[in-house]
């Protein structure tokens, strides 16, 4: 439950900035001089991607997205957006998670894909994307506390991909951290590339990207359906 609130409440937060955007977004419409203008659209598709990346976070502590969360938050959002004035248009959801590999090799996926009411039908509308990659890549020597420790290699792509009318955004510098405080080395390459090393003893990490979603490096999945 203080997870749930926690999600809510970032959510909540996460809104208000949007709020803030847009109305900076207005005050420079007013202005005499040149200036960027964020389109107005484009702050409920960014309000609903915000949406999308909360039940991303959730599900990859839970290992599927919960239908009870989804439900929850979105109604949270319109609550939201009744209160503000967002505008955002009424919309329908896919989601999906994908997950395999072992020690050696693996990944997870996941895709929230939301679309909105356009003559009749559903048209896409915003699309949120989280994918990691890995692969052993050798063990090494590091010195850790006095005495020689071997540690595992692993070589992880991981990026955010964002869809929804501004076009197509993909985010790789994700700040990657380890979720429990352990002597890891995380270097990033750039291109979304990362080299990961910890522990041999340790069989697997977890890590924490800046908004809290959890990425397994040499995890064994065994997912709940």
């Amino acid at each position: 439950m203080t997870s749930r609130k926690g999600q809510l409440l970032a959510l909540a937060v996460a809104f208000l900035a949007v709020l803030l955007l847009a109305a900076l977004a207005n005050y420079r419409e007013l202005t005499p001089e040149p200036q960027v203008v964020i389109k107005r659209d484009w702050v409920q598709a960014a309000s609903v991607a915000t949406l999308a990346r909360t039940w991303i976070v959730h599900a990859s502590e839970r290992g599927f997205f919960c239908p009870l969360f989804i439900h929850s938050t979105t109604l949270e959002l319109y609550r939201l957006n009744e209160t503000y004035s967002l505008n955002i248009p009424l919309l329908s959801n896919v989601t999906k998670m994908g997950a395999w590999g072992d020690n050696t090799t693996g990944g997870v996926s996941y895709s929230v894909r939301f679309y909105r009411p356009w003559r009749g039908g559903w048209v896409g509308y915003v699309n949120v994307t989280v994918r990691a990659e890995y692969a052993f890549n050798g063990t090494y020597i590091k010195e850790v506390g006095g005495e020689e420790t071997l540690y595992k290699r692993y070589r992880l792509h991981y990026y955010h991909l964002y869809e929804g009318p501004w076009g197509t955004l993909r985010v790789c510098d994700l700040e990657l951290r380890p979720e429990e405080p352990v002597d890891v080395d995380i270097e990033y390459l750039g291109g979304c590339e990362w080299l990961i090393g910890f522990p041999a003893s340790m069989g697997s990490i977890t890590l924490l990207d800046k908004f809290r979603v959890r990425v397994g490096v040499g995890w064994t999945w065994n997912l709940r359906p």
